[in-house]
Order: structure tokens, then sequence, then C-alpha cells
């Protein structure tokens, strides 16, 4: 089993290969899955992205959103490897094979990009929402609580989503070492060895204390972005509540549970797509032995699924949901107008 935020790919082991058996009607949910989820992220990030390059006003939503799209079809399209070999089924010629010696050749730079999307998806979309709360928040907080300028907001976002980058490339690093290290010890063990048989213990004890962290993160991640969604529809709906009071608009109300039902949704698709993978890679760190390999292609499929809907989730759901991808300093501007306006009609009247 290769360590994985996300995924979880087969690798040949001596030991391991006496628990693993094949399940016609699991692959042919990879067959079939990954195929409709890489077409779903490639129409729909591509369209998510065309309408954010359309959009004249570029804010701090817009970079948070542009890098969430970008990761999402990396992440998807980094897996066609894993997927090419588990169709091809190459586990008799092997060394004859030029599909499985491109993927092992490959795999480490791979692994690395796919993971360091995975990692950097997530947290930029934590970013996000909680930019979204702040903005929320401060469209019912008093006057002058917040000022929030849009050139500064938008630069602080690519600031945060550069940092938050390196620091995912960073963490991922033990797989372009671990897999270097493996393609040039490789040559004197056959070819159905173990990579964990091949490289030194020092980069296995790192590739393991790697895997305990993103383990560890994965459920950090699904509990802050449950949280995170829960806190921003609950402000939103008081948002809505305010205005409601304001205008007097009560066909609004009929609609007004949509985005907070797509916010909650989020969250638990994230533990639910996420969990199996967290669960077997503990196991498989706890025990050495795959107890869940035959389920791999399912339990892959499942977490793609997450990453593939992103955009789906937050971005294309309904034209009022899109209301809340507002920029923050047009908000503020658009407050403040009405708020000077008001006044002025009051210092009016008085006079």
């Amino acid at each position: 089993m290769e360590n994985s935020t996300g995924t979880i790919a087969k690798e040949t082991a001596d030991s391991n290969h006496e628990v693993c058996f094949d399940l016609p009607i699991v692959s042919s949910v990879q067959w079939i899955g990954y195929p409709v989820l890489l077409v779903l992220c490639t129409v729909g990030n591509i369209l998510c992205l065309y309408a954010l390059y359309r959009y004249r006003e570029k804010c701090s939503s817009t970079v948070y959103l542009v890098a969430v799209a970008i990761c999402d079809l990396c992440v998807l399209w980094f897996y066609m490897g894993t997927f090419l070999v588990e169709i091809l089924d190459l586990s008799e010629d092997r060394m004859e094979s030029w599909v499985w010696n491109q993927y092992v050749e490959s795999r480490g730079i791979v692994l690395w990009w796919r993971h360091t999307c995975i990692q950097l998806s997530d947290w930029v979309l934590m970013a996000y929402i909680i930019e979204r709360f702040v903005t929320v928040y401060r469209s019912t907080a008093p006057a002058g609580l917040f000022i929030v300028i849009t050139k500064d907001a938008f630069r602080r976002a690519l600031i945060t989503v550069a940092i938050l980058g390196l620091l995912s490339a960073i963490f991922q690093s033990g797989d372009l070492v671990r897999q270097a290290v493996y393609l040039a010890k490789r040559h004197g063990f056959p070819v159905m060895t173990n990579t964990s048989h091949v490289v030194e213990p020092l980069i296995q004890r790192w590739h393991d204390a790697q895997t305990t962290g993103e383990i560890a993160m994965m459920l950090v991640k699904g509990v802050l972005i449950a949280v995170l969604n829960c806190m921003l529809a609950y402000q939103m709906s008081r948002a809505q509540a305010s205005r409601r009071l304001l205008v007097r608009h009560v066909s609004e109300a009929s609609t007004s549970s949509v985005p907070h039902s797509v916010l909650l949704i989020s969250g638990a698709l994230y533990l639910v797509t996420q969990t199996p993978t967290a669960v077997c890679e503990a196991v498989f760190l706890a025990t050495g032995k795959d107890y869940c390999c035959s389920f791999i292609p399912l339990i892959n499929t499942l977490s793609l699924s997450n990453y593939s809907l992103n955009f789906f989730m937050y971005c294309l759901v309904t034209q009022k949901f899109r209301r809340f991808l507002e920029c923050p300093g047009k908000r503020s501007s658009l407050t403040s107008t009405r708020s000077n306006s008001s006044d002025t009609s009051k210092i009016s009247a008085s006079a």
C-alpha cells in the first residue's frame, strides 16, 4: 500500500498478497467511476475557471477558487497512471511492460504532485470558507468594525495560497525521496519486491511518519471543514434574516436554505469520502498487512469523488449561492454607501 492522502495504490509485496483477492464488482466501480469523475471534474472546473476569468472584479474568492479548481484537476488527472496499471493488470510481464516501467519511473513525482495538490486543495478550501465567514459576518457587523480593501484581500489571498502550497510540497517531499532511493536500488532486487524492503530503514521510518501525519491531518481537516461550514451556514442564515427584516423581501425565504444545505453536505461529503482511506492506512501501519487491498479501487473512487465534486458544491449549485462569492470590498462599499445615504437623509430630515 502506497502512502496517500486521499488515494491508495496497490504495491507489490510478498507477504501482503496472501490477504488480497480480486473482486470484479469492486474493480468495475473504478473502471466506470473514475472516467465519470474525471469528465465531471474536467468539464466542471474548466467552466468554473472560465466563469472566474470572465468575472470583472478579481478578489480573494477568485484566487481561492482558481487554486482549488487547478488542484482538483491535478488530483484527478495524476491518478491516470494508477488507473491504467489497474485496468491493464500487468502482474505477469511487468519487466517487459512499457506502461509499468513508465509508471514506476514517474511514480515518485506523480505521487508528490498529486498529494501536494490534495493537501493544497483542502487547506485552500478552508481558507476560502474562513474568508466567506468573515465577509458574511462583516455584512451584519456594526459599521467601521471591519475595514478591508479589495486589493489587500487579493494580495493576501495570493500570499496565503503560495504559503500553503510551499508547506504542502515540503510535507509531501518524502514521496520524492523514497521513490528516488527505490529507483536507484531496485535493480538488485526482484521486480515484485516491496518498496519498503528496498529503501533504507531511515527512509521507511520517514515514510511511516509522513503517513501517520497524513492520517491525522485528514481527520483534522474533515472536522475543521464540517465545523467551519456549519459556522458559515449559521452566519449566512443570520445575514439573510437581517436582510429580510430590512428589505421585507419574503420571496427569499423559500430558497434561503439551499446554500446552508450545500455547506453542510460538503462537510459531510469530505468525512464520508476520506474516512475509509484514513482507516485503511491506519490498519496498514498498525498491522503491516493490506487487509483493505481488495477494496482499494472502491476506496480510491470514493476518495476521488470529493475532489471531483468540489466545484459543484461551492460554485455551480444555484445562482443564489453564487451571490455569496461577491468580493468583500464590493460588499463593504455597498454597505457603507447605504449607511452614508441613510445618514444623509436623516441629517436633511432633521434640518
